[in-house]
C-alpha cells in the first residue's frame, strides 16, 4: 500500500526547527493500542467476510490491469490479495464483519497504482486505476 504524506505549513516547519527537539517530542507520544490489541485487531480483520461475488470483483479489476493497453504490466495475485487484505481492513473500521464494494474502490487505489506501470505519458497509474474502478462492473 502507497500513502503520500505532506510536508508540514511553513510555520509548523519553523517552529519545530526553532525548537530543535523532535526527539524529546516523540517521546511523549503515548501508544494507540500495546501490541496485543494490534494481535488482536489483525485477527479481527481476517474474519471479515468477503463472499464469492467480491472476490470476483476483486479478481475483475486484477484481470482488467492485466489487459489493459496502457499498461506495461498489471497487478500480480499477491497484489490481488493485498487488496483483499486492505479492503478488509477498511470494513472493519467501518465496524462491518463484511465487505462491499466501495469498501474495494476505496483501498484500490491505494493499493494497485504502485503496482503497475504505464506505457502512456497521458495518464498516471492512479489515472488507469480510477478509470479501471470506474469500468469494472460492480457486483450487486
Amino acid at each position: 500500500m502507497k500513502l503520500s504524506l505532506t510536508y508540514p505549513e511553513r510555520s509548523e516547519e519553523m517552529a519545530i526547527l526553532m525548537d530543535g527537539k523532535l526527539r524529546e517530542k516523540a517521546e511523549i507520544l503515548k501508544p494507540l493500542a500495546d501490541p496485543d490489541e494490534v494481535i488482536h485487531m489483525q485477527e479481527e480483520v481476517e474474519r471479515v467476510r468477503a463472499d464469492e461475488g467480491i472476490l470476483s470483483y476483486i479478481l475483475d479489476l486484477i484481470m482488467e490491469t492485466r489487459n489493459n493497453p496502457n499498461l506495461a504490466f498489471g497487478v500480480s495475485t499477491r497484489g490481488g490479495l493485498y487488496l483483499l487484505r486492505a479492503s478488509r481492513a477498511y470494513a472493519y473500521i467501518e465496524n462491518r464483519d463484511f465487505l462491499i464494494p466501495d469498501d474495494v474502490k476505496t483501498v484500490a487505489p491505494y493499493v494497485l497504482a504502485h503496482r503497475i506501470r504505464t506505457t502512456t505519458d497521458s495518464a498516471t497509474p492512479l489515472d488507469i486505476v480510477n478509470e479501471i474502478l470506474e469500468e469494472v462492473p460492480v457486483p450487486l
